[in-house]
């Protein structure tokens, strides 16, 4: 009976220290990123982390005819705005932002928007730029 107890034991720590590895991805850092609008003008961001830098991203598809992440992806002039995010060094090596007019959104279709690259503001950074930046990213 002691020997089961004791074996089932083992095992169970064992399993549990397996999947804590196999969970582990690297060097993860999450922190939250506070995004600062200086500008009159309300603003639409879009996110993404990559393992290498872009010539360019804009998605082909309207990410912000979705209602819930038109909400969660908008900063108004002169706001800021906070949220969790996580970079993976061993794998996600860039935070790419890019900042649209919100008014430019809502009226020129998003085809439009992405052939003639009406971008605001573009940021490539490493977490090295995010962390030198105090994960605070001011527009303009």
């Amino acid at each position: 009976m002691k020997i089961k107890l004791s074996f089932t034991i083992i095992f169970l720590i064992f399993l549990i220290a397996s999947c804590s590895l196999l969970g582990y991805q690297g060097d993860e850092k999450m922190d939250t990123l506070t995004l600062i609008n200086l500008s009159d003008k309300d603003l639409l961001f879009e996110e993404m982390i990559f393992k290498q830098s872009f010539d360019t991203l804009i998605q082909e598809m309207a990410v912000f005819n979705d209602t819930k992440y038109y909400e969660e992806h908008t900063l108004k002039a002169r706001d800021t705005v906070k949220f969790k995010t996580w970079m993976t060094a061993n794998f996600m090596d860039y935070f790419v932002l890019f900042y649209y007019d919100e008014n430019i959104v809502n009226t020129i279709p998003w085809d439009t928007i992405r052939t003639k690259y009406m971008v605001l503001k573009r940021y490539d950074l490493s977490i090295e730029d995010l962390e030198r930046m105090n994960w605070t990213i001011t527009y303009p």
